[in-house]
Order: structure tokens, then C-alpha cells, then sequence
């Protein structure tokens, strides 16, 4: 299969090798986690903690940054391919979890999402927080001193954490090295070739690092950076950070703050996040990128899923525990004709949509309606098939010109969903495009 593209594997021992796909597909979808799907005959050393990066030579971003998540290796007898699918790293966020916390009013977006030790952030969280430990008095050690499993210097272990000496935090106190295990004292650490101990001051909770959160620097590394977030501070009461799923946390900021966000590829093969009152390019009278049905492989037509997008009205539930409608109309009624116009489809079918977050304050309700509502105004979608852009990014605007009827029109919309594939005997990118209006209609 022709390609432009180069699919580069990293395997945790650090040995690298390139795979040749006979037939691929990478989705990145806006407000969610990119995946990619290929097949080949020549990835039987691909370990399955490996990393893999997708890119175009001279492209400032890569097309796809992530890892494994499943894998189909059939014998050789049978002759058919393997198959493998990975998903970005912004999904690790699903198999990742935070003790209880609950951040202030006063706690800056930058700071629950950043990366700094001073703040211990989401994506700090994601990345460092060591679970596991056991008091380790069977290996001799001092007094209230614990142990990881297999964290030691043994090579077996390295791969994992291969700095010999990672900076260790209890909290935000951050430990020092003891030249041996017997001679630990208070707030140190020390590693043999199968363990990491820590020895802690006597007393709940800060004293267990069982029931008190414990960093080791990249101890199970995320590849998540904070890029270019927004310095607008939480709503209040501010946010909960329970004891749930990462992404779960995330999304709370993300929501109750109204912001939109993004995870951007790296150089670097990581990910970066950005987060935003507003992500995208353009607007619907002064699109990023335009094309006309000359440009196009192909067009497709329909209507999203009414499960997730598309409603008229919008229900919420406040802290009260009581249910109160939102009858406030969307910014784009439908397929309007031009902003700001009374909707010209004033009947038919009414949708309503729960958002997720159960409990809202007043101020949390008003910012967490206009960003739904905002975004999932119109459930309407335009496919197209063009070939490859590489710079283009999830919710920029994009105005397509189709000419050929029923469908001729303009059609102004937001980058839903991009995607790159092989077919046609080279790449190609599939553009999922909505929230826009017809003037023809």
C-alpha cells in the first residue's frame, strides 16, 4: 500500500522498528480520544506495552500519538495479517485515579490539569501517583516504612522507572535518598534491585502512603503535557476531584467550566492538552479552509446520532436535587439561514439531552448550558473525502460548496471528526464536518 506516511514503534526495552501497514485508519475526534486501527506483516516484535507514532515527514505534528490496546497476531500458516488497534494517550486518563480532593475556587484550570509537583495537578496525577505500597518490616526495614514491588534497579524493573534516583514525593514533601535501607530515617527513600522503600513519620494519614497520595516522577508516565490552557479560574464552589477515573475529573473542570479542549500531537510522540473558551479557527462567514465539490474524492450526507447530539431544549439538574428546563434556544436553531434569524423549522421533532454532571450550582448550570448547547446544536453531518491536510484541527470552521443535486448548497461547519485511511491506492482524509447551516434551505 502506497503511503506517505511513517509508522514508528518504541518498545519499553527502548528498541525502535518501523512497520509497513498493508491498510490503515486513524480517527481523531473532537472533544475525545484518538484511535488507530492497521494491519501488517511484519510486527511480531511489537511488545504490547510499546508506544507508536504516526507522522509525515517535514509535518510540523505527527498524525497520531499513542499506545496498544489490542492485538491479533495469527500463525503463520494461516497467512493473513496481523491486527493491531491503539488509542492516543489522552485515553490513559480511563485507567487512571486520584485520591479524594477537593480544589478551591482560588485553584487556577492551569493548575488542575498542569504538570508541576507545586500543584500535583490531573495530568501530574496521571503520570506519577504510586499505588501498591505494603509495610516492608518483613525485609528488615525500620519503622513505618513501606515498599513497592518491583520498582527496583533490576533490569527487569528499569524500563519502568529508569532514572536510578527519580525524586519521590509524600504529598508535596519531597523525600531524600538514605544510603540504606537500615539507616532510613523520616522522609527518606531508598532503593535495592526489587523494591523502592519509603519511611514516613508515625501517624494517620499522612503517615501511610496507603491512604496518603505518594509520587514517583513518571512512575507510570501518561505522556500527557499541559499545553495551552486557559488561566480562568474554577466556577465555585470549585470542583471535587473523587475517588473516580481521571478522565472523569477532567471532564468536570473541562464542563463546569465551559471550555473546549484538545489533545495535540508532539515531536516528542507525547500529547499535549489545550483547553479553551474557544479551540477552533474561523467562524461560519470566514471559514479556516474551503472546498468545492472539484476538490472532493467523495461526499456523504446524514444525521448523527440522536442519542448524543442534536436537541431543542436542555435539561439540568441543580444541587437541589430538582430538575429545571433550560428554554433558553440554541445559538444556531437548526439549519438557520443566517445568525441570528428566527428559526425557519419551527415544528417537528424536539429533543432534550441530560448532561452528565448531576449537581451544578447556579453559575455551573448557566456556563455548562451555553457550552452544550453551543456545541451540539445541530445534529446534521457532511462527510468528505479529500486528500490529505494535515494542519487542520478538531473544531475549526470549514465551508464545502456541493453542486450536485439534491444536495447543492453552501455548507458552513465545524471539523467534527478527522481522519486519515488508505485507500484508493494512497492516504486520504476522511472529514467529518457539523453545526452549521444551508442558506439554500
Amino acid at each position: 500500500m502506497p503511503t506517505e506516511l511513517i509508522f514508528s514503534v518504541t518498545n519499553p526495552d527502548g528498541s525502535t522498528l518501523t512497520i509497513i501497514p498493508t491498510e490503515y485508519r486513524s480517527d481523531w475526534p473532537f472533544l475525545y480520544h484518538q484511535s488507530l486501527s492497521f494491519k501488517c506483516y511484519d510486527g511480531q516484535l511489537i511488545d504490547e506495552r510499546a508506544t507508536i507514532v504516526v507522522s509525515k515527514p517535514g509535518a510540523a505534528m505527527p498524525v497520531f500519538c499513542g499506545y496498544f490496546d489490542q492485538m491479533k497476531r495469527p500463525s503463520f500458516k494461516s497467512k493473513r495479517p496481523q491486527q493491531y488497534h491503539c488509542s492516543g494517550f489522552s485515553k490513559l486518563l480511563n485507567v487512571r485515579s486520584a485520591f479524594q480532593k477537593s480544589y478551591a475556587a482560588t485553584v487556577q484550570v492551569n493548575d488542575l490539569l498542569g504538570d508541576t509537583i507545586t500543584n500535583q495537578g490531573l495530568l501530574f496525577v496521571a503520570s506519577s501517583l504510586a499505588t501498591g505500597w505494603k509495610l516492608a518490616t518483613e525485609q528488615g526495614a525500620p519503622a513505618n516504612t513501606y515498599c513497592l514491588e518491583r520498582t527496583g534497579t533490576d533490569a527487569l524493573y528499569t524500563p519502568r522507572i529508569p532514572l536510578i534516583t527519580p525524586a519521590i514525593y509524600l504529598g508535596s514533601t519531597q523525600l531524600t535518598q538514605s544510603a540504606s535501607l537500615e539507616a532510613m530515617q523520616v522522609n527518606e527513600w531508598f532503593r535495592d534491585s526489587d523494591r523502592i522503600y519509603i519511611r514516613t513519620a508515625a501517624g494517620e494519614p499522612t503517615g501511610n502512603p496507603q491512604t496518603y497520595p505518594c509520587y514517583i516522577l513518571n512512575f507510570k508516565n501518561c505522556h500527557l503535557r499541559a499545553g495551552s490552557i486557559t488561566t480562568a479560574t474554577l466556577v465555585p464552589p470549585g470542583v471535587d476531584v473523587l475517588t473516580e477515573r481521571l478522565w472523569t475529573s477532567f471532564m468536570r473542570v473541562a464542563e463546569t467550566q465551559g471550555l473546549e479542549f484538545s489533545f495535540v500531537n508532539r515531536q516528542d510522540g507525547d500529547q499535549d492538552v489545550d483547553a479553551h473558551k474557544t479551540i477552533y479557527r474561523g467562524w461560519y462567514d470566514n471559514p479556516w479552509k474551503t472546498y468545492v465539490e472539484a476538490d472532493l474524492i467523495d461526499f456523504e450526507t446524514g444525521t448523527m446520532d440522536d442519542t448524543k447530539h442534536g436537541f431543542d431544549s436542555i435539561v439540568l439538574r441543580g444541587r437541589t436535587n430538582t430538575f429545571n428546563l433550560c428554554n433558553l434556544p440554541p445559538n444556531r436553531w437548526g439549519r438557520s439561514k443566517a445568525l441570528g434569524e428566527t428559526d425557519p423549522l419551527a415544528g417537528g421533532i424536539y429533543k432534550e439531552y441530560i448532561p452528565y454532571q448531576s449537581t451544578m450550582t447556579e453559575e455551573q448550570l448557566v456556563t455548562r448550558a451555553g457550552y452544550m448547547l453551543g456545541q451540539m446544536a445541530d445534529e446534521r453531518y457532511l462527510r468528505i473525502w479529500a486528500r490529505p491536510d494535515h494542519t487542520l484541527k478538531l473544531g475549526d470552521f470549514i465551508r464545502v460548496t456541493i453542486y450536485s443535486e439534491p444536495y447543492a448548497g453552501q455548507y458552513n461547519m465545524r471539523l467534527f471528526n478527522k481522519a486519515f485511511e488508505s485507500r484508493l491506492g494512497g492516504d486520504v482524509m476522511e472529514l467529518t464536518l457539523y453545526d452549521g447551516y444551508n442558506p439554500e434551505d
